[in-house]
């Protein structure tokens, strides 16, 4: 399924005071499907910004007034590296240079004289790589919200037993604080009998590469409560338990 910026052509706002220089970025990027903008000086990006936000934004270093690393850091108080990546263009090609330039937050640098296929490649390769970082970004806080609104218990194991990371279920009336789980063995948390179940679990999980389910009660306060627990691989050597 295409997703919304592959369904349409990407933008790109080129920063430039040399008027040669925006015109051979125009052509190029154009050839590569771009649909572009153009600014003669950090000022005229800005108020352009504030209408319009790129897919990409190309920066000319050397700039009368504010440079292009003055003008990546006020973009970047607005827009991180994956909602619009930027690409420094600079004849300046020493390390401090292109440290400063990373450190203003651009995505990555371009040195002159430029090499135009190269740059439109480049340019297509920033844009994909943000995109995936956002996508990315999206899917986990998707799954965090799952995850928070469930009821059910989630632990993640190793191999041998040992808890990495704990979540309690929503509305659980299980008083604990993962400092007191994650790091600890499950034969230091749960009875004896059980532990084994578990561990027995965790092992056949590993090995044979499927989800299993086990049954077990614990004896609390309030009397026997009763749980199933599913168990399933995540990776080569961890375990998900998901506990109700």
């Amino acid at each position: 399924m295409p997703t919304p910026q592959s369904a349409r052509q990407a933008t790109a706002l080129i920063v430039d005071d040399d008027g040669v220089m925006r015109l051979l970025e125009y052509e190029t990027l154009s050839q590569f499907d771009f649909v572009v903008h153009e600014a003669s000086d950090a000022q005229a990006a800005l108020e352009l910004l504030s209408t319009l936000v790129p897919d990409l934004l190309l920066l000319d270093v050397d700039m009368p007034g504010m440079n292009g690393f003055e003008l990546c850091r006020r973009v970047r108080q607005r827009w991180d590296m994956t909602r619009l990546p930027i690409i420094m263009v600079t004849g300046m090609d020493d390390l401090d240079s292109i440290n400063e330039a990373y450190q203003s937050g651009a995505n990555d640098f371009v040195s002159k004289p430029i090499n135009w296929p190269i740059l439109g490649h480049r340019a297509r390769y920033v844009l994909r790589s943000a995109q995936a970082v956002r996508e990315l970004h999206e899917l986990k806080e998707k799954q965090a919200a799952i995850v928070q609104a469930i009821p059910d218990t989630i632990f993640l194991t190793d191999r041998q037993g040992t808890y990495i990371d704990f979540k309690a279920g929503f509305g659980s009336a299980l008083e604990v604080v993962p400092e007191t789980i994650v790091g600890r063995h499950v034969a230091q948390i749960m009875p004896g009998e059980v532990a084994e179940l578990v561990l027995r679990g965790i092992e056949r999980t590993l090995r044979e590469g499927r989800i299993e389910s086990l049954v077990y009660k614990l004896p609390l306060a309030d009397g026997t409560h009763h749980y199933e627990a599913r168990l399933a691989p995540s990776g080569a050597d961890k375990v998900v338990i998901v506990v109700r």
